[in-house]
């Protein structure tokens, strides 16, 4: 089922108006929306550790590091066919020059929740573009910088994703290489107007037939069609064929999911009701979505075989191969 509704979804905020939280720096990225990966995170930072000692040594500085952009995230809600303006404030903490350049990036999740920065990712990278084109900051300053947000007349009610990202420079000394690093913060335009929450549960697969009913592989797979990003939450339900609901669990889904993102999951669930019997079940996933609550869902059909059962199914057909031969035999022989 698809909801529609007037999003306006900060109350007292009107068009053009702005919300934002927190300062910036090299590689804070906002995790509202795009968690990253602590494995691979330390593994990038114990590459970076060897490649600031042996820099270090060399006398050089990193620009990313000497600056810092704030807010970290914005939230702007404006109407199409009108202009407004977000800043961002940039301090140079370092003891030189720096040249600021900003730009507008864009950015999506990838089927992980992950971020991917690039371009051609929304139509509101054209929306955005930096009111200055370049700024120089002294040592210990702190510069406004304006960035205009306009969609065009008729835009579609919804949100949309850019990043504003800082480049930074260090020029060549005499002692010191050239150097350059990049800030970004992440900017959410909400379009007002009527919007559309729905997600499809586009895939749910188990097992055919389990032996133990915990750590049970699952592939889960969803898709947000409406015109908003939407926070999930999730559940399994396993019920008898006669649909007597047993034994249910949460299921972790992640971050929000962004309007024409995808998410795939591969969690291993449990089914673990006390005295759960052989037998045929059927497991169903259940996603909650949206300010408006609203549900998908999906259902697969699995056998609960434990290797006991097997054991006793074995002796049972033997015993009945048994009995079946004795007589068979005794009705062959010969009567006396």
């Amino acid at each position: 089922m698809t909801c529609a509704f007037h999003y306006h979804p900060f109350g007292k905020l009107r068009a053009g108006s702005e919300r934002s939280e927190g300062p910036s720096s090299y590689g804070d990225w906002p995790t509202r929306f795009f968690p990253r990966k602590c494995g691979v995170r330390m593994t990038i930072n114990r590459y970076w550790l060897v490649a600031l000692i042996a820099l270090g040594s060399l006398g050089l500085a990193f620009p990313a590091a000497a600056i810092t952009v704030s807010p970290a995230r914005l939230t702007i809600t404006a109407d199409g066919g009108a202009k407004a303006l977000v800043k961002l404030i940039v301090s140079n903490s370092d003891s030189s020059l720096i040249t600021i350049a900003p730009r507008v990036v864009g950015v999506k999740q990838d089927e992980k929740g992950r971020t991917i920065v690039g371009s051609g990712f929304d139509a509101a990278e054209k929306w955005v573009a930096p009111e200055t084109a370049s700024i120089t900051l002294a040592p210990g300053a702190e510069r406004s910088i304006f960035f205009s947000v306009a969609p065009p007349s008729g835009t579609a009610p919804g949100s949309h994703y850019v990043g504003l990202a800082v480049a930074a420079s260090l020029p060549a000394t005499s002692n010191t290489l050239a150097l350059t690093g990049e800030v970004t913060s992440l900017l959410t335009i909400q379009v007002a107007g009527i919007v559309n929450e729905h997600i499809d549960v586009t895939r749910f697969e188990l097992p055919s037939i389990i032996r133990r009913v915990n750590s049970i592989p699952a592939t889960i797979e969803m898709r947000n069609t409406g015109s908003i990003e939407v926070p999930l939450a999730g559940e399994i339900r396993l019920a008898t064929m006669k649909g007597k609901e047993i034994f249910s669990e949460p299921v972790p889904l992640g971050n929000a999911l962004l309007p024409d993102s995808t998410r795939w999951l591969a969690p291993a669930i449990n089914l673990s009701p006390p005295g759960l019997r052989p037998g045929i079940y059927t497991v169903s996933f259940i996603v909650t979505y949206g300010l408006t609550q609203q549900t998908a869902a999906a259902s697969s059909t699995l056998w609960y075989l434990p290797l006991w059962s097997l054991l006793i199914l074995g002796v049972l057909l033997l015993s009945c191969v048994g009995i079946i031969t004795m007589r068979g035999k005794r009705r062959q022989s010969p009567a006396r």
